[in-house]
């Protein structure tokens, strides 16, 4: 009966049906016996026709029902009348005019319209019509069909757009200060009414590509003038605007008399490249590594410094207050004034510094003449020139494969004003020193994204160490360098090493000093173990024969017990080896565990396998690179560089073990070890035991008769990079805990600055205070620095370098010079005045454009513009990359290109590659924008782009023949562990040039990135970016914004928030907000002097100050009685001292917690102080008094660690500037309470996964861990 009913629907069962045969089917046994409680099963069965097509069985047409058919829509260009009015008509005769106008252009829109849908495009009109399954079958069946539906009358209403109310609207305004002037509004205006949802199926009333043209006579064009912008010779010339636009940009030509006024929804503003100013003045490192080169050359460049400011005086002296009222001229010209004054006193620094070099340079080439000691004399006045070359020679070395590598001439410039600084510190070059440069200001390094400043920094501190050996510090720490984030800690830990590598290898062949240069890496365990206990059995030894190298550690070569061990070391090795590739010969890197020192000199040690590498041999053996992963070899080690995130500065308020390891650096190490690692040991079985029973030494002056290890131990050099991130409460703690810094080294200084020869400041008839670091403040991107390092530093900032004389020029810098082969292009840029010449003429260093869009999401806008240029390079790069599509591919690309004068330059650029054939150049081109950077201001946009980018891909590529292309787009995001991070700029590095170019679907094509990736991800191929809405902070676009057009030309294009007011503006202003980001930067944040932020630093200053006590009673002890020294982070101790004397107490802490916070101010004129010191004053003798009777009343024998986690006056002390909330932990568990099976031991090889994954991430609470135990 069944067979037959579906033979009379023309389906024929050749199968028995599944569900009839159900009865057949072995049923579990569990199901045989029903469940008494269970209710009775009513699910339908599943439906017939259902089953059919999942059977892929053939159904009879008749069951399935007709489908209405899909529009497409018809793009339709309409040629629109031209409208006349005359600035000067009467308003009734505008209204008039604008009235007519608006009705001929509802005729003349509705014509056109009608034209087209009555016309030959009749028949493809759009009907609500349905087809059927049988008009499908057959190609004649399908025409037939069309041929019916097309003979159906057009029901106009469902697709006839209204656009009845569009109009032009025109207001105009005589201005109030200039009569003479007439503003106007003129807009395109659409009042059209929204279809209901069922006809918007047929007909849209909107109009696509609309805009303006506007034409006037040359003489009747005034532009705006931007009032509102504080006035500013160095922008003197941007402040006209042709016209600002509305829910657009403008865009300004200029035909014969007439001026024309367009609007874009895509602005845009080309910014030119600029570069380095050659003058005669070698800057070769070979040339200046020269021992016998002539230094007082060097004089040129302040000379032609001081020229060049002299001309630039002269020719703004009548320009700069041109059209300001009497008090901005007044503050225009003191601002001129006060620029010229820095220029040439810049110049006078640099020459101080070529002055002094060619005094030492005298003194290196003079024998001596009465023997030992004026040898030695001449040897310590010789110093700094041998600074100096070999400081070159170091950079030569580093850039051997160019001999003309070189500095450019700001980082040269910079490096030669700093050398007095550091020379000064030497006896005999005393009267260089410059208490305002030296001690009062910090040097600000003020240079564009990419414009050398770290090479500058660099250089300063190469000089500074060869320096200090050659001064008499052989060892110990010549700087320290911080940085705010923990990626670009080690990018540019990285790139130091390989100049540090190379400088000690220069140190080495010169035979100067003994201990060797090394790199401390100062971070947080999230990145390495604070100890090398950490370092487990599966880290073979170093020199360890049965692993010469890691061939077999690879975790797939050996038995099953050495795989094991293979694969745990390289979970370490990805874990801890921060160099995987030797800086020198680019082999791969090993880890290993160095204990060749003995028990105090124990240590991690990355190792290249490569026995040719020149830093093998160099060494005579192989020897660990110089870089040192953990907290304690930092401390036995004292090296050259401690370079790590800002946040280890709480490191010397956290613990007080750590704390005295920090101090022992700094000079009040207790014992050294024969291999020359220092030790602090604290507790008095060790002290007791004396250094000889540990096979150590004592060290001066914690010993009296110890050896003399120490020689000016303080740093003379702290370098803070990325200066702009130091804001809000990050800002605040560093600066309490850089004050708290600089109070150490006073205090170590009164405790035993003779005995370890701390450099002094000269007065001009005497010796004064102990010399301070010399601050450097590296940033791109500041506003208002007075203030930012005040708090930081209690300094005033001193420029580097000084600000030209408008936006594209200064001394140091310039537009690059049009291509010397574009003869046109050349001559434009002689003839244009000088402010329109470097925008018209220089090479672009990026193009910034804006894209307006409404009626879409701005994610689903910024899919389909990401989606859409992707399709144009796979197009591009498949037309290329066959040779049969190159030429028309080549084609499409010059067609694409502007018509204008500058577009001519470029096609003239393509045609000339094609030529000459060289296609690889035009494939490189498009590689350099295969990548593209998709910035979100928040990771909830970057999910939501990620998540529909694949749809939009696959829809833009299918036309192209690309359907379900492969799409390899990654994520760069705070989340994002750091490994992961370099490993996704190792990808996009990779070039793809000069070899057989693969299938561009197997690819990087796309990053979606946070904020993440504003700073330290530097890779030359990244060259198009895509910003989804405006960063609130234009510091932030600027970072961003210069991850692109670093090497080679960048493509910026941003896509406002449609419903973002300042978005849209700035879409209306494009070029002028482009062309003035520098004045738009916000000024940081920070105040030092937030009560809070003191009360939080309080326990960090007490531990401080207790570990300082100690230090100066142990010193105080005779050689023989230094175990009996009483421990200071005891609770008994401070309760002892607080009910003896209570105010003494109080008052001696009390004292120097505001001495540590700056509340004494620097300097004789007390900068820096807080102007209600009375308050602070208050707030912190009540905060010690309170905490000082809390001690009195603790009668607990226990650590002072103790005393934070009970109950304290004050909160703990901070593990990080960052630890300003309670913080939690994750710690891994060997057992899971919560295990439901037989075992509850947790899988060793997914908790290390686990323990992995947040080991790496990048978090922004605390960049590192806490310190611990009992010596720290």
């Amino acid at each position: 009966v069944r067979r037959k009913a579906y033979a009379d629907h023309g389906i024929e069962l050749v199968h028995e049906d599944p569900a009839t045969s159900a009865d057949a089917m072995p049923k579990d046994e569990n199901e045989t016996i029903a469940d008494a409680n269970s209710q009775d099963e009513t699910a339908a069965p599943a439906a017939p026709v259902s089953r059919l097509l999942r059977e892929g069985r053939s159904l009879p047409l008749t069951l399935v029902d007709p489908a209405p058919i899909p529009g497409k829509w018809q793009r339709l260009d309409l040629q629109l009348p031209t409208f006349e009015f005359g600035s000067d008509d009467e308003p009734a005769t505008l209204k008039d005019k604008i009235d007519s106008y608006n009705a001929r252009l509802t005729d003349t829109v509705a014509s056109q319209i009608d034209a087209y849908v009555c016309g030959e495009a009749a028949s493809l009109i759009w009907r609500d019509a349905h087809v059927s399954p049988a008009d499908t079958v057959a190609e004649d069946a399908w025409i037939r069909a069309m041929s019916l539906i097309a003979g159906k009358p057009i029901d106009a209403s469902r697709v006839v757009p209204d656009l009845s109310r569009i109009g032009i609207k025109v207001d105009r305004q005589q201005e109030f200060i200039d009569q003479t002037r007439m503003s106007f509004r003129i807009t395109l205006d659409n009042r059209s009414s929204e279809p209901t949802p069922k006809d918007s199926q047929g007909r849209c009333n909107t109009i696509f590509g609309a805009g303006l043209l506007i034409e006037m006579p040359s003489a009747a064009h005034r532009p705006m003038r931007l009032d509102r912008v504080e006035p500013s010779y160095r922008f003197r010339d941007y402040f006209n605007y042709p016209a600002i636009g509305l829910n657009c940009g403008i865009a300004t030509s200029k035909q014969d008399d007439a001026v024309q006024l367009v609007t874009t929804a895509a602005p845009r503003f080309e910014q030119p490249r600029i570069v380095a100013r050659h003058i005669d003045v070698p800057c070769q490192f070979a040339t200046l590594a020269d021992p016998a080169f002539d230094v007082s050359v060097l004089g040129n460049l302040p000379n032609a410094y001081r020229a060049w400011t002299d001309e630039q005086e002269r020719r703004l002296s009548g320009v700069a207050t041109a059209g300001l009222d009497e008090a901005d001229a007044k503050r225009e010209t003191d601002r001129l004034r006060n620029d010229l004054d820095a220029m040439r006193n810049e110049a006078r620094l640099v020459e101080r510094g070529v002055e002094l070099l060619i005094t030492s340079r005298e003194a290196a080439t003079k024998p001596a003449a009465n023997g030992r000691t004026d040898r030695e004399t001449l040897e310590r006045r010789a110093a700094p020139w041998r600074a100096w070359t070999m400081t070159n020679l170091a950079f030569s070395s580093r850039d051997r494969h160019d001999a003309r590598s070189g500095w450019r001439l700001f980082q040269m410039a910079f490096i030669l004003a700093h050398i007095p600084v550091f020379a000064s510190r030497i006896s005999d070059w005393r009267d260089y020193h410059d208490p305002v440069l030296d001690e009062d200001t910090a040097s600000l390094l003020y240079f564009p994204t990419g414009g050398g400043k770290s090479e500058a920094f660099y250089g300063t501190l190469l000089f500074a160490m060869f320096l200090d050996r050659l001064r008499g510090k052989d060892r110990g720490i010549t700087a320290l360098i911080r940085y705010p984030l923990r990626l670009l800690t080690l990018q540019q830990a990285q790139r130091l090493l390989k100049l540090l590598m190379h400088a000690e290898m220069v140190r080495r062949r010169n035979q100067v000093g003994s201990w060797p240069f090394e790199i401390g890496f100062w971070v947080g365990n999230q990145n390495t173990p604070n100890r090398y206990a950490a370092f487990r059995s599966e880290i073979p030894m170093f020199g360890d024969p049965d692993h010469p190298d890691d061939t077999d550690l690879d975790g797939e070569s050996g038995n099953d017990e050495a795989r094991a061990r293979g694969k745990r070391y390289v979970d370490a090795l990805e874990s801890y080896n921060k160099v995987p590739e030797c800086p020198i010969c680019r082999s791969p890197t090993g880890l290993r565990r160095d204990e060749r020192d003995g028990p105090k000199g124990k240590r991690a040690a990355i190792v290249c396998f490569n026995s040719t590498c020149e830093w093998n041999t160099t060494n005579g053996l192989q020897t660990p690179l110089p870089f040192l992963l953990t907290d304690d070899t930092i401390y036995a080690r004292a090296p050259a560089v401690v370079l790590g995130t800002i946040d280890k500065l709480a490191m010397i308020g956290q613990h007080t073990g750590t704390i005295s390891k920090v101090l022992g650096m700094f000079g009040l190490a207790r014992w050294i070890d024969q291999s020359g690692n220092l030790d602090t040991p604290r507790q008095e079985e060790n002290l007791r035991g004396g250094p000889a029973r540990d096979a150590c030494l004592p060290a001066f002056p914690a010993y009296r008769g110890g050896q003399r290890v120490f020689f000016d131990p303080f740093p003379s050099l702290i370098v803070q990079d990325e200066a702009h991130l130091l804001e809000e409460s990050l800002g605040t703690f560093s600066g309490i805990f850089d004050t708290l810094l600089d109070q150490v080294f006073d205090e170590v200084s009164k405790m035993a600055g003779d005995d370890l020869n701390v450099a002094r400041q000269w007065t001009g008839d005497g010796w004064g205070a102990p010399r301070k670091p010399k601050i450097v403040a590296a940033t791109a991107t500041i506003s208002g620095p007075d203030k930012q390092l005040e708090t930081l530093y209690k300094r005033r900032p001193i420029r580097f370098p000084c600000r030209g004389p408008d936006i594209y020029h200064s001394f140091f810098s310039e537009p690059a010079a049009p291509p010397s082969g574009n003869e046109d292009r050349m001559a434009l840029a002689r003839t244009l005045p000088v402010h329109l010449a470097p925008e018209a003429t220089t090479p672009w260093m990026r193009l910034y454009v804006s894209l307006m869009t409404n009626g879409a999401t701005h994610t689903v806008t910024t899919v389909k513009v990401l989606a859409a240029f992707h399709a144009i390079i796979t197009e591009a790069w498949d037309g290329l990359v066959a040779e049969t599509k190159r030429s028309a591919a080549v084609g499409k690309l010059r067609a694409a290109v502007s018509e204008d004068a500058a577009g001519k330059w470029r096609r003239d650029a393509i045609d000339r590659a094609v030529d000459d054939d060289r296609h690889n150049d035009v494939v490189a081109l498009v590689d350099l924008h295969r990548i593209a950077l998709a910035y979100v201001t928040n990771k909830k946009g970057g999910d939501q782009i990620i998540d529909a980018l694949g749809d939009a891909i696959e829809q833009q590529h299918r036309p192209l023949g690309r359907h379900l292309m492969p799409f390899d787009s990654r994520l760069i995001s705070g989340g994002i562990d750091m490994k992961e991070i370099q490993s996704i700029m190792e990808d996009a590095q990779s070039s793809l040039v000069g070899i057989e170019l693969p299938d561009i679907a197997t690819t990087l094509r796309n990053i979606v990135a946070t904020s993440a990736i504003s700073h330290g991800v530097d890779v030359d191929r990244f060259n198009s970016m895509f910003f989804a809405g405006l960063p609130s902070d234009i510091a932030e676009y600027i970072q961003a914004s210069s991850r692109v057009g670093r090497a080679h030309v960048g493509f910026v294009m941003l896509l406002p928030t449609p419903q973002n007011r300042r978005d849209r503006y700035v879409v209306e202003t494009h070029d002028v907000f482009h062309r003035f980001l520098e004045r738009m930067i916000a000024p940081p944040a920070v105040e030092r002097w937030a009560e809070n932020a003191i009360k939080r630093t309080l326990a960090s200053h007490v531990q401080a100050w207790a570990m300082l006590r100690e230090a100066r009673e142990f010193l105080a002890l005779g050689d023989d009685r230094k175990s009996s020294v009483t421990q200071m982070d005891q609770v008994g101790r401070f309760a002892a001292m607080a009910r003896g004397d209570h105010v003494a107490f109080r008052d001696e802490l009390g004292d120097f917690i505001l001495r540590a916070i700056g509340f004494v101010g620097r300097g004789s004129t007390n900068f820096g102080a807080p102007h209600y010191g009375d308050f602070y004053r208050g707030l912190v003798e009540e905060q010690v008094d309170e905490f000082v009777r809390d001690m009195a009343a603790r009668s607990m024998i226990a650590p002072l660690r103790d005393y934070w986690n009970d109950i304290p006056a004050f909160r703990p002390p901070m593990t990080s500037l960052r630890d300003v909330d309670e913080a939690g932990y994750i710690v891994a568990a060997g057992r899971d309470p919560l295990a439901t099976g037989r075992s509850s031991n947790i899988d060793r090889g997914g908790l290390a996964a686990v323990m992995r994954a947040i080991r790496t991430q990048r978090g922004f609470g605390s960049e590192l861990d806490a310190d611990g135990g009992a010596d720290g």
